[in-house]
């Protein structure tokens, strides 16, 4: 028989894992991402659920180019409706739904 042990995710997950005085310093941290194509989006969202940005901290995302259909098919985080939108300020109306860290572009 297989087990499994189910854990929480995001920031409840990341408190059991490494403590609450780390997801105190990983909230207040500032953090920059420059690029939201295909990886860089996942990261945004993976540093946004961990819990970067909650404390006070910062989540920036930096991004020159737009939407085009063809980045649709290219992460979970963008919609038909953002295309011609710029990518960093699709992508963080998208993970600000998701969870309440703070994130710019």
């Amino acid at each position: 028989k297989n087990s499994y042990v189910v854990a929480p995710s995001g920031v409840e997950g990341t408190r059991i894992l490494l403590g609450s005085d780390a997801v105190d310093v990983l909230g207040s941290m500032r953090i920059a991402l420059a690029g939201v194509g295909g990886i860089g989006r996942e990261v945004l969202r993976l540093l946004a659920l961990v819990g970067f940005g909650k404390n006070g901290g910062k989540l920036d995302a930096v991004d020159a180019c737009d939407v085009f259909e063809h980045d649709l098919a290219r992460g979970s985080l963008l919609r038909a409706g953002d295309v011609g939108t710029n990518k960093a300020a699709s992508s963080v109306a998208s993970v600000a739904q998701l969870c309440a860290a703070r994130v710019n572009h």
